[in-house]
């Protein structure tokens, strides 16, 4: 549960970030990922290295949306579930009670029990 918090507060807290921010800090996180490898700015591996950290994020993030999408879809299947045993309770018969119906002249007549 605490987890569930922490998240939710986190994606609240996002939507307070802007795009540009959120950018300049990926960038500066990258580029001291990269120089602390030992790499210089301007040089084929250390383009290679920002290329990688990208493409490392980019799989991350899809990873989690997929994640969020399955957990979502995970929910409404059970709700529906959910949904579907309650309407087939309201609507089941109640084995307990029996009914006999009798004509007597031209009305019918019902008894349950």
């Amino acid at each position: 549960m605490k987890i569930a918090v922490i998240l939710f507060c986190g994606v609240i807290l996002t939507g307070c970030v802007s795009q540009q921010q959120i950018a300049a800090k990926r960038s500066a996180d990258d580029d001291t990922t990269c120089t602390s490898y030992g790499l210089k700015f301007g040089t084929p591996e250390y383009a290679q290295c920002r290329q990688n950290a990208a493409a490392q994020r980019a799989a991350t993030e899809q990873a989690q949306s997929l994640a969020a999408m399955q957990m979502v879809q995970s929910m409404n299947a059970q709700q529906q579930q959910v949904s579907q045993q309650q309407i087939y309770n309201s609507v089941r018969p109640n084995p307990s009670i029996q009914c006999m119906s009798n004509a007597v002249g031209g009305s019918v007549y019902t008894n349950c029990n």
